[in-house]
């Protein structure tokens, strides 16, 4: 975590300790982590598509489908973001 406190707005770092919460996993350090990868960079499609996922898993069926939207506005032909849309959507 020490990029992170060196530079607590450098999104790829935040990103990264979110990947890693993911592997344990741990999602509610996962969700906190990707959180603040998209509030230091709102256009990055994989912190986005990854908190999109995270909060799919916990049941926060809007609040996943406002990220993957967001994403998707980033990247309107990434089939992989309009499928996990569409699985959200019928969650």
């Amino acid at each position: 975590q020490t990029v992170v406190e060196i530079a607590p707005g450098y999104a790829p770092a935040w990103l990264e300790l979110g990947r890693l919460a993911l592997t344990i996993p741990d999602l509610s350090a996962a969700r906190d982590f990707l959180s603040e990868a998209v509030t230091h960079d709102p256009e990055n499609v994989a912190a986005l598509s990854l908190l999109g996922d995270v909060l799919s898993r916990g049941g926060a069926w809007p609040e996943a489908q406002a990220c993957l939207q967001q994403a998707l506005a980033v990247a309107p032909v990434d089939l992989l973001l309009t499928c996990r849309l569409a699985n959200c959507c019928v969650g």
